[in-house]
């Protein structure tokens, strides 16, 4: 049996190790139901020079070479920093596995991350992210 002080050094490693595994990153190709879309690439289009306000991005989303069509595009943008609301919207369209938001706003100078998550017709769920650099316009 554990004596009194082994207990007390067991519990904030248990806990330290338990913190660990829940912040490791997702894996970015993971499906929500487990599984991999290994052939599915995502790729996110966005003006030369980002500056604060509306942007076009586009998210192209191919399985090997064919375009996928009637995927769910979602994008989140969020700041480097603590403390920022993140900006989220959908990107419409799909035609030849183009998807597109002519409104996403960033809502400030600085360093971003932008995220698109793209639920594709089977349910798989596949994430691409990418940093970005905004500007005051």
């Amino acid at each position: 049996m554990p004596t009194l002080p082994r207990l007390l050094l067991l519990i904030p490693s248990v806990v330290l190790t338990t913190a660990l595994i829940a912040c490791e990153a997702p894996d970015r190709q993971a499906s929500a139901s487990g599984g991999v879309a290994p052939d599915v690439q995502v790729r996110l289009v966005l003006p030369d020079a980002p500056t604060v306000g509306p942007a076009d991005i586009t998210v192209h989303v191919t399985d090997g070479e064919a375009p996928v069509e009637g995927a769910r595009v979602e994008l989140t943008g969020d700041m480097t920093h603590a403390g920022m609301e993140p900006v989220i919207e959908a990107a419409t369209g799909g035609e030849e596995g183009r998807y597109r938001t002519a409104d996403f706003a960033f809502t400030m100078a600085g360093d971003w991350i932008l995220t698109a998550e793209v639920t594709l017709p089977s349910g798989d769920t596949v994430l691409e992210e990418t940093q970005v650099r905004v500007s005051q316009p």
